[in-house]
Order: C-alpha cells, then sequence, then structure tokens
C-alpha cells in the first residue's frame, strides 16, 4: 500500500499567514470605534494591546510572504511627528504624561500601519470599512439600550458605557460617507440593507447623545449622499425618500427629550460664540502656546499645563490646538503634513477620492471641536486614507503585488 504525504508549500503557508493577518486587522477595525468600553488594568484600552498583537501578526506574514507595502509619504511624516513627541520628554513640564503620550503615539501608528498594510486590495479596503460600521453598530445598539432603559449620561444625554456622547457621536458620523460609498459600489443584498438603515441609525443615535459637535459632524457627513442621490438612479432615490421619513419619525419620537433640545441650541452656541464653553479652552490654549511656541510644553501635557492657569484641568476641544501647545509648531506641523497627506491621497477613481474627501472632512469637523489627535478612530482612518490601487510594494524576494486593475474600480 502506497502512503502519499503532501507537505505545505511556501506559497501556501504564506497565504494562511496573509488570512490570519487579515482576519486579526478586520477584528481591530471592528473594535476601533467602541474601544472606550474595554478598559484594561492599567486604564489600557483594549485596541491598544489589539494593535501590538496584529503588527506582530504582520511581521511573521510578511516575513513569510516575502513581500510589504512600502511606506507612503504620510508614514514619513508619522514617524518624525512621534519622534519629536518623544523629543519633548527632555523639556516637559510633565515627563511621566509625556512619555505616557509618546507610547500612546507608537501604538496608535502601528494601528495606522497595519491597517495600511492589510488594505491591500479594493475588496479587503471595504471589508475594513464594513468592519468599521459594524462596530458603530454595537455604540448604536448601546445608545438605543440606555434611551430604552432611561440611562442617562449629564444633561439628559445617552451615550455607551464609557464613551463620550461627543466621541461617539463624532464616530457614527464618520461612518455615513462609508455606508454611503459602499452601499452604492455594488454591496450584497443584506450589506446594502444593513447599510441603509446603518444611516438612519446612526442619525438617530447622533440626536439622543445630544452632542453638538455629532450633529455638525452629521450635516457634513450628509453632504456627500445628498450630492450623489442627485444623479442617483430611481431606486436608490426611492429607498432614500424611505430613509427620510423613518428619519422623521424617528426625530418625532425623541423630540421631547432633553438630549434632542440640547443639540438644538448649537445656533444660539454660534450667535454667542460660546461653542458650550470651547471658545475659552481655546483662548486658553493660544495663552499657553505663546509660553513655548516652537518646541512646545511636552506632549499629553495639555492639561497640565492649562491648570496653572485655569486651576483645573481642561481639555483643548481642538485637535490642533491641543498639539500646538503640546508639541509646539514643530509639531503641529509633521501634524499638519500628516493630515495634508491623507487628504492628498490619490487614486484614480473619482467616486473613491468623493468618498474618502468626505469621510476626512467629517473626521476634520470632529476634531475641530474634540482632542481626537489621540483617538484609535483617528490612527484608523489615517491608515485607510492611503489606500491607493497604485500604491507600490517593497519585497525581500523578486515577486511583487500585482498593480489592482483600474477597470475593477467603480464610480460612487
Amino acid at each position: 500500500m502506497t502512503h502519499q504525504y503532501h507537505s505545505e508549500t511556501p506559497q501556501t503557508s504564506a497565504r494562511e499567514h496573509g488570512r490570519i493577518f487579515f482576519a486579526a486587522a478586520w477584528l481591530l477595525a471592528f473594535a476601533t470605534p467602541w474601544d472606550d468600553m474595554i478598559i484594561l488594568p492599567g486604564e489600557i484600552q483594549l485596541t491598544r494591546v489589539l494593535s501590538l498583537l496584529v503588527g506582530a501578526l504582520w511581521i511573521v506574514s510578511a516575513a513569510q510572504r516575502g513581500r510589504m507595502r512600502s511606506p507612503m509619504r504620510i508614514h514619513l511624516f508619522m514617524a518624525a511627528f512621534l519622534a519629536w513627541s518623544v523629543l519633548t520628554y527632555f523639556w516637559s513640564v510633565d515627563p511621566e504624561r509625556t512619555a505616557r503620550r509618546s507610547l500612546s503615539y507608537l501604538q496608535l501608528m502601528i494601528l495606522a500601519w497595519v491597517i495600511y498594510q492589510s488594505a491591500e486590495s479594493l475588496s479587503r479596503y471595504r471589508s475594513l470599512l464594513q468592519a468599521c460600521l459594524l462596530g458603530n453598530t454595537v455604540l448604536v445598539g448601546f445608545v438605543f439600550k440606555a434611551y430604552i432603559e432611561g440611562q442617562l449620561w449629564g444633561e439628559g444625554r445617552y451615550t455607551a458605557n464609557g464613551v463620550n456622547p461627543n466621541d461617539l457621536a463624532g464616530s457614527l458620523a464618520v461612518g455615513i460617507p462609508m455606508a454611503w460609498w459602499l452601499l452604492t459600489t455594488g454591496s450584497r443584498a443584506w450589506w446594502a440593507v444593513f447599510n441603509w438603515l446603518y444611516m438612519l441609525a446612526a442619525a438617530s443615535a447622533i440626536v439622543l447623545t445630544g452632542s453638538r459637535t455629532g450633529l455638525l459632524a452629521l450635516i457634513v457627513a450628509a453632504i456627500y449622499p445628498s450630492i450623489r442621490l442627485l444623479k442617483a438612479s430611481w431606486k436608490v432615490r426611492f429607498a432614500a425618500l424611505v430613509l427620510i421619513a423613518g428619519g422623521g419619525f424617528v426625530l418625532l419620537e425623541v423630540s421631547d427629550t432633553i438630549a434632542a433640545r440640547r443639540i438644538l441650541t448649537v445656533l444660539s452656541q454660534f450667535e454667542q460664540r460660546d461653542f458650550g464653553g470651547r471658545a475659552s479652552a481655546w483662548q486658553l490654549g493660544y495663552q499657553v502656546f505663546q509660553e513655548s511656541p516652537l518646541l512646545g510644553l511636552g506632549a499629553g501635557t495639555f492639561s497640565v499645563a492649562t491648570s496653572s492657569i485655569y486651576h483645573i484641568p481642561i481639555a483643548a476641544h481642538n485637535m490642533f490646538i491641543e498639539v500646538a501647545v503640546e508639541s509646539g509648531g514643530v509639531g503641529v506641523a509633521f501634524f499638519l503634513m500628516i493630515v495634508a497627506s491623507a487628504f492628498s491621497s490619490r487614486s484614480p477613481n473619482p467616486g473613491f477620492r468623493r468618498h474618502l474627501l468626505f469621510i476626512l472632512l467629517t473626521w476634520a469637523a470632529v476634531g475641530m471641536a474634540s482632542s481626537w489627535e489621540n483617538k484609535t478612530i483617528t490612527w484608523l482612518l489615517l491608515g485607510l486614507a492611503t489606500h491607493c490601487p497604485k500604491t507600490g510594494t517593497s519585497r525581500f524576494a523578486l515577486a511583487s503585488i500585482r498593480p489592482h486593475r483600474v477597470g475593477a474600480w467603480r464610480t460612487a
């Protein structure tokens, strides 16, 4: 009797490692929206640990496959921003906080890097977006649960356990351009239904959070589908009409809540130029920035630096002001270069560029009123923003990733 033994070929092993790495990256994208809900000992977020584990899997996968996507300009700016944040330790007003923030930036840049490496094809990019939307759905579910059970978070607002309602609303708003693009570029039937329902549920949950920042981000996010509806088929327009009608019904149901009434004060906040106390925080930030405009006061030290004047720790409520105070003109220049590189990401497909633009515009709208420079959702988006079908690869061997066909891209 003859026995045949089949050994695993290097190509098969490399593919398996690639699949395992992508599955881990998908899980990381799914967990990112609700990372504040699970805090490990030492006040460490789950996704920070996951990013390190996925980073280790990427090293194994890259070694097995013999290739990696080559770094882009944005990654060089990320490295420079991290290096400068570490350097601020030597003149920081609170070296311990600066050390922790620098370690946090390292973890976040690993997250951005592994997301970039995993989004090597259009199908995988789409899958990562869908994972992010599924993660946002977890937040939506907890907001509705809080509403049904009457669990309030200050000023009559509803949110998920451990999650700031403004951060939650911002994350949900960012998901709306994602959902629309996925919906209009060939999603399967069940995913199409999910993405339609996501947009309705996300808008409703944003109202329940009572977040005025979330409302402004929602308005920015809604511009993209509103413009594209003008060229959409009658089926899509009809579905959108049904969605709007459903949204109107939901708004009527929650219109008597304190959260809904709070969110409608956004116009008066603009008239008073107060923005929920943010204007005072911005002015204070500018005042502290003048103490060390070039070098900054140390990464992660905004609340410490301002407490000497304001007598209580406060947040900047603006990611650019916070980075400027902490890392000075040098650090904020590197951060602005990161943002500019994300906005200038190239793609041969106009539809892809449009959806990416509105994702980033929505993110920027949130960041102008929140300290999102140290949020995992920010670095997840920066990792996704670098996806491009013409992005090259570096190889330890001679082969290379086959370039994506431009013809495979569909417009949104």
